[in-house]
């Protein structure tokens, strides 16, 4: 047996860096469940679909007639246990002008934004909110979003009465997805990013840290980041497309960043040196990656804040609570 083995070892470090580059490009796309979609009907938000040529993206947008509301709740159930996590009460109307697209996270789907969807079409805005290639219901290809630019542009010229100021909303690797969007067009007037993914090796680290079976968490570190790069090379992808730090040196636009020095896929520490005079980075102290995907006390203030700055006069909303009371 043991003749075998320098034959044997590079078959298994090989199985690994291919079971790598599997997990992150090939897998099912996933969907909603019930209690999601019935979040979409709470919040008045109707699917739709848009087809190109060659490709389809389904999406979510606000209702055509629907309401304005005074007050928005948002409850968190965990352990058995219903806590109020977010109360916003309006004093008077809101006088908020644009559309914000909601860009999600790798494997999620525009349901996972229905919350933070919501959050924005309360403080007065019109919301998109589409699926990304190969999530949801739209088609492939998978690309983290970079390939997406061309069609969602599309889209949002499709859009009938799109309301300007347009602002872009992008969760994780949703980020890297709206900064290609804005690359191609001229009409973005700012970005919010929501824990952005740094890097897909960064990325790839904190899974194996934070959520991997036993199995991945073995991996060593050379193997993880060669199935990084294979899995870029199928994919058709250079790490600088995924590069969330690159990209944002490449962009002209106004930004926010909200991110944590308890999240490993966006860590405040190495976020905070983009901070210049266009761009804000927020820490959020204690939050991990789930609990930075939900807006709530701690980011409403930094959001409502900075939109004041790009909309002088722009009303917002009552926090009612208090913000130390409420974890995700």
């Amino acid at each position: 047996m043991l003749r075998f083995l320098p034959l044997l070892l590079p078959l298994l470090l090989g199985g690994c860096v291919s079971l790598v580059a599997n997990r992150i490009a090939d897998f099912p796309a996933p969907q909603p469940g019930e209690d999601e979609m019935r979040l979409v009907e709470i919040a008045q938000l109707e699917s739709q679909r848009f087809c190109a040529p060659n490709r389809c993206l389904s999406y979510l947008r606000t209702r055509a007639g629907f309401p304005g509301a005074k007050q928005l709740k948002v409850k968190v159930h965990a352990a058995d246990e219903t806590t109020d996590y977010l109360t916003l009460k309006w004093d008077r109307e809101p006088n908020a002008k644009g559309t914000v697209v909601l860009l999600h996270g790798y494997q999620m789907y525009k349901e996972a934004m229905v919350l933070n969807a919501a959050y924005w079409r309360f403080l007065g805005y019109q919301v998109l909110v589409p699926d990304l290639g190969g999530h949801g219901q739209s088609d492939g290809p998978f690309s983290f979003g970079v390939k997406d630019a061309r069609l969602l542009s599309q889209w949002l010229d499709a859009q009938q009465e799109l309301e300007r100021p347009l602002y872009l909303f992008g969760n994780s690797m949703g980020a890297v997805a709206a900064l290609h969007l804005a690359s191609v067009r001229e009409d973005v007037a700012g970005l919010i990013f929501q824990a952005p993914m740094l890097d897909l090796e960064t990325g790839v680290r904190a899974y194996q840290q934070s959520f991997a079976s036993a199995p991945m968490r073995l991996i060593d570190d050379e193997d993880l980041k060669e199935g990084v790069g294979l899995a870029l090379q199928n994919l058709g992808l250079s790490p600088s497309q995924l590069s969330f730090r690159q990209l944002m040196g490449e962009s002209s636009l106004p930004a926010l960043i909200l991110a944590s020095d308890q999240d490993p896929f966006a860590p405040f520490g190495a976020l905070q040196p983009l901070q210049d005079d266009r761009v804000e980075v927020v820490n959020l102290p204690g939050q991990d990656h789930l609990q930075m995907g939900l807006i709530g006390p701690g980011q409403h203030g930094p959001i409502s804040r900075w939109m004041a700055r790009q909309q002088p006069g722009l009303m917002v909303p009552k926090l009612v609570g208090s913000p130390e009371q409420a974890t995700p």
